[in-house]
């Protein structure tokens, strides 16, 4: 925990007002155990975060982290306020060799709201109405609207038909008139 400690430290310095951890990416014990360990680590981040003034958000980012019921039981055990859940739309690989992905992303994203306090709005694919090819952002921001801790959406771009920053733009622009359209 002490080079967790040390980037808490950091984003306080920076004027962040919360940190993205990831718990739980790669299964090498059981899923229980897994969670002993999460439940422990990440009481005592958050402790240490909430005493810098930040939240700490720990995203679903594959492997039982990619388990909203995990992730759920994770939440309750910690009971921290400034804990919460960084919902990613794309990270549901549940495991690999062979790849098993979390069924339902906009369920997974359901399940986690009452948690998420940030998103990551990925994208990778345009059509030519402007709409994300992998994922419905109507959809999925009809869903986030239960999310009532939800402050910030992040912006990432995948894809390689158009510049980083131009996808960056058409991702920002599709998720403003999503909002304008569902309120």
């Amino acid at each position: 925990l002490k080079t967790y400690k040390f980037w808490v430290d950091i984003a306080k310095k920076l004027g962040c007002k919360a940190m993205r951890n990831v718990c739980a990416s790669y299964i090498t014990i059981p899923h229980k155990e897994k969670l002993n360990y999460a439940l422990e680590g990440v009481k005592e981040l958050g402790n240490y975060a909430g005493e810098k003034g930040l939240d700490l958000l720990i995203e679903n980012h594959n492997g039982y982290s990619s388990d909203p019921e995990w992730m759920i039981a994770l939440m309750e055990g910690i009971n921290l306020n400034n804990v919460g859940v960084l919902g990613d739309f794309t990270n549901w690989t549940l495991r690999t060799n062979p790849e098993t992905l979390y069924p339902d992303p906009y369920g997974g994203i359901d399940l986690l709201s009452p948690y998420i306090r940030a998103v990551s709005a990925k994208s990778e694919d345009f059509d030519t109405h402007g709409e994300e090819t992998t994922t419905d952002y109507k959809k999925m921001f009809g869903v986030l609207q239960k999310a009532t801790h939800l402050k910030f959406a992040g912006v990432e771009f995948f894809g390689t038909s158009i510049s980083r920053n131009e996808g960056a733009q058409k991702t920002k622009a599709l998720i403003e008139r999503v909002i304008k359209e569902i309120r």
